[in-house]
């Protein structure tokens, strides 16, 4: 019960930092009540290339590596969240996340995930335009063709 209790306070502190604009206390419950944390070691695959796109993955600690043949690699460190495109243009996944460092990995079924989202509309909002006017700000600075290709 302890070690459950911690990892629940572990969580929410998680969520609380991950976020653009903190969730609120139930927003948080609700997410929290639905995550389910895995440690990976290097070589484990969270997800393949052509498998359905079930999950969003959430990197607490380490490291994991999203692979296509053909591609360049793409790293992905704390704080990153997998899976979720893939999920929300309900298509199988690009590409494979494989776990290059020790990492600590939440999932949470992305149908649950988005039926909080959708639940909480105002703080899903407020958490869109923080991270939209965060990527807008310095792109804006940028040439356009480094923007838009």
């Amino acid at each position: 019960m302890a070690h459950e209790s911690s990892l629940r306070v572990e969580h929410e502190l998680f969520l609380r930092s991950f976020f653009p604009v903190p969730p609120p206390e139930r927003v948080a419950r609700q997410l929290v009540a639905r995550m389910v944390t895995a440690e990976m070691r290097p070589g484990d695959v969270l997800f393949r290339r052509g498998e359905p796109s079930t999950n969003v993955y959430m990197v607490i600690d380490g490291e994991v590596l999203m692979e296509a043949p053909g591609e360049e690699p793409w790293h992905f460190g704390p704080r990153s969240m997998l899976g979720v495109a893939d999920a929300t243009l309900e298509r199988d996944h690009l590409r494979t996340a494989r776990v290059i460092h020790r990492s600590q990995v939440v999932s949470i079924d992305f149908d649950e995930y988005r039926s909080v989202l959708e639940d909480n509309f105002h703080f899903t909002m407020s958490s869109l335009v923080r991270a939209v006017t965060t990527i807008h700000e310095p792109a804006s600075q940028l040439p356009r063709h480094l923007v838009f290709g």
